[in-house]
């Protein structure tokens, strides 16, 4: 007995191929809504700036065990894994910055020592504060000390006050640096990639890939201004993560179009028609791949803490943005910059392509 076969089933490979939408075609339209956005955070950088962390205006540090062990007795333990633990004990720490005016604060997790009482790489949170710019040094360390005891009788540590501890001061200097490495760590890592392209995929692709990864880093950092988000070292880790997957989305787009041009079938074709056949190629794989790895990250940015939380939604960003600038502008970028070496078939005598290259 022959089985049936549902021919309603849906493909998502099937349904792209057969697609008659030109993602080539008049690409400058879909650079309008990365444009309005850009300018946008051109506007906010220039009047309310990025909501910048002590990793790059300086502060002071103070360190908290959690008590998860229950080493210290009468006092409440904290699971810094769990979300609603980690926001429970910022809360209370929160009460005591809230009362000293300090507003510029920064949380996330980390390991403490405390040989006192026994504990090695034990859990603690690790709070960064931004300075007083007015301060000098001394009103600094007086700051320091009174948030300390403050937050040691609040947490009832009071008979265990080695289990909050001062971190010490990142100076301005330290920040500058931090700022200058970040910077030239970023570009460093566009012109690796842009050097890579230029020797496997030629002028053409690598220009197109520069120029995307750029408008990937002005269009996250846009997003970054507009909706707040606090600017750490870890987005500069976030930011060289999606140059990264900027790159790998366009090596796949022009990994496709190399293959097609050189199995002959596309020999004298336009570079539009060229094009619009390797994305839809390779289109369903890119969708899997960055729907998983957003997926993942929304599930992280829900259950984390802290910065991984602020990290997850940046690499989300650039995740989506990368994607977008690698089908709908890479590729059309090329399609106006490649200039083949054989003469480019008519449309009406391209007609007889294969809606899909093997």
């Amino acid at each position: 007995m022959t089985k049936k076969v549902n021919s309603a089933r849906f493909s998502l490979d099937e349904t792209i191929a057969s697609t008659k939408f030109n993602f080539t075609k008049n690409f400058l339209w879909f650079l309008i809504p990365v444009v309005a956005i850009i300018i946008v955070g051109v506007i906010l950088l220039s009047t309310i700036g990025f909501n910048l962390t002590t990793d790059f205006t300086g502060g002071s540090i103070i360190k908290i065990y959690a008590n998860y062990e229950k080493t210290i007795e009468n006092a409440e333990s904290y699971n810094l894994e769990n979300s609603g633990d980690f926001n429970k004990l910022k809360d209370e720490v929160e009460k005591v910055f809230a009362q000293n005016n300090i507003s510029n604060v920064s949380y996330q997790t980390t390991t403490i020592d405390i040989a006192e009482l026994g504990v090695y790489h034990g859990q603690a949170m690790m709070i960064k504060y931004q300075n007083s710019k007015d301060a000098t040094y001394e009103q600094i360390l007086t700051t320091n000390s009174k948030l300390q005891d403050e937050i040691t009788n609040a947490l009832n540590f009071s008979n265990t006050p080695e289990a909050v501890i001062n971190g010490g001061i990142t100076t301005p200097s330290a920040s500058n640096e931090l700022i200058v490495n970040s910077f030239l760590a970023i570009i460093l890592t566009m012109i690796l990639v842009a050097i890579y392209m230029l020797l496997r995929f030629g002028v053409a692709p690598a220009c197109a890939t520069l120029l995307t990864m750029f408008i990937d880093i002005l269009l996250v950092a846009s997003l970054v201004l507009i909706f707040r988000l606090p600017l750490s070292a870890n987005i500069v880790a976030g930011i060289i993560t999606i140059i990264c997957f900027s790159a790998c989305n366009n090596i796949i787009t022009f990994s496709k179009i190399k293959e097609n041009q050189k199995s002959g079938k596309f020999d004298g074709i336009s570079n539009e028609t060229l094009a619009n056949t390797s994305i839809k190629e390779t289109l369903p794989r890119s969708i899997i791949t960055t729907f998983i790895a957003v997926f993942c990250l929304i599930l992280l940015s829900i259950i984390g803490v802290g910065d991984i939380r602020i990290l997850a939604i940046i690499i989300s960003l650039g995740i989506l943005s990368s994607f977008y600038s690698s089908i709908f502008i890479a590729t059309g970028l090329w399609t106006i910059s490649f200039k083949p070496k054989k003469k480019i078939k008519t449309d009406d005598n391209a007609q007889n392509l294969p809606e899909k290259a093997s």
